[in-house]
């Protein structure tokens, strides 16, 4: 295999082989999500929808690290992270973010199969990267392909009785996931403060509002507590109560319904292709805000207007203003 990074803002350059240069470093840092406040919420929209991982939280990049840190121990690699990335002390936006784009290059030792311990963390966050919005099934069912992990999967099959590799994968790494990552202070830390203060305001302006998600109900339940945004919401749709995820439209049409709203009267926020592709599908107004891990995918759709498409949190306020504004013109 060839080793991907996982950042997709440094697009195809080998991490584990090159390193970053100092132009990248200061892109990267800048495109960085900076601090959003929202006084009011624009008339528009008759309620509003969010996505969870990547949208209201940065849970994408602790996700990814839990995935690398169990997919390493299973390869058998004992090698030190001296980025830090496996350190759910550390809080994982610019400072971890600068580090990863300035140089993605540990001298590791090598797995107990001879594989590079790099290569082998590399791998397991590029699958994960390139698969953010989809369900953790199709990643936990990937990373095993790709990764050849079935065997290594054999002892926590019987240890959690489960008769599919993939399941056991999902097992560990959600374990590991609420042990050592996803901790109520450190989910905290990661919220995306532009796009929770745009809930915020949609709440105090008196919106109807919910959460549709890839993650489970419960999970997503866990994050919206300690993001202190649960009671704000009439409801959370999680991968559990569809049929079929995201892309598929059949969230946001749950959603809808949930509502007893048109859905080209609800606007929607999202931060992945899948998603947006998903509330698009559904009919839906939509906006996607970026994040360091997406906005490559988002600058390359052509689903959504680019116009629907903050790529900066400062422009964000616009965006949703202009968006509004068309809804409202639509109604009339």
């Amino acid at each position: 295999y060839q080793s991907r990074p996982f950042l997709h803002s440094i697009a195809e350059k080998k991490c584990h082989s090159a390193k970053i240069s100092a132009d990248d470093r200061r892109n990267y840092a800048q495109r960085l999500p900076s601090c959003h406040t929202m006084d009011s919420f624009p008339v528009g929209p008759k309620a509003v929808l969010f996505d969870l991982d990547g949208t209201l939280t940065e849970t994408e990049l602790l996700k990814a690290r839990s995935y690398a840190h169990v997919v390493r121990r299973l390869r058998g690699c004992n090698a030190t992270d001296t980025l830090g990335l496996l350190d759910h002390n550390k809080r994982h936006s610019a400072a971890v973010g600068e580090a990863v784009a300035a140089e993605y290059a540990d001298p590791a030792r090598p797995c107990s199969d001879g594989t590079p311990s790099q290569e082998v963390f590399d791998q397991a966050m590029g699958i994960f990267m390139r698969n953010i919005g989809s369900t953790s099934e199709h990643i936990c069912r990937t990373m095993v392909e790709e990764m050849k992990l079935r065997t290594a999967l054999q002892s926590s099959m019987e240890k959690y009785d489960v008769t599919e590799p993939w399941r056991a994968l999902y097992k560990l790494r959600k374990e590991e996931y609420y042990i050592t990552f996803a901790t109520p202070d450190a989910l905290r830390a990661a919220q995306y403060a532009h796009n929770v203060a745009s809930l915020r305001a949609a709440a105090a302006a008196g919106l109807p509002l919910g959460v549709v998600t890839s993650s489970s109900t419960a999970d997503a339940e866990r994050v919206l507590e300690a993001l202190g945004v649960r009671d704000l919401l009439k409801f959370v749709v999680g991968a559990d109560q569809v049929a079929r995820a995201k892309p598929d439209p059949e969230p946001y049409l749950l959603a809808a319904k949930k509502l007893g709203e048109a859905a080209g009267d609800i606007l929607v926020f999202e931060d992945s292709v899948n998603g947006v592709r998903a509330a698009v599908g559904a009919g839906t107004q939509v906006i996607a805000v970026a994040n360091p891990f997406t906005r490559v995918a988002l600058q390359e759709q052509e689903v959504l207007p680019r116009a629907r498409i903050a790529f900066e949190s400062v422009t964000l306020g616009n965006t949703i203003a202009q968006v509004c504004a068309e809804m409202t013109a639509k109604a009339k």
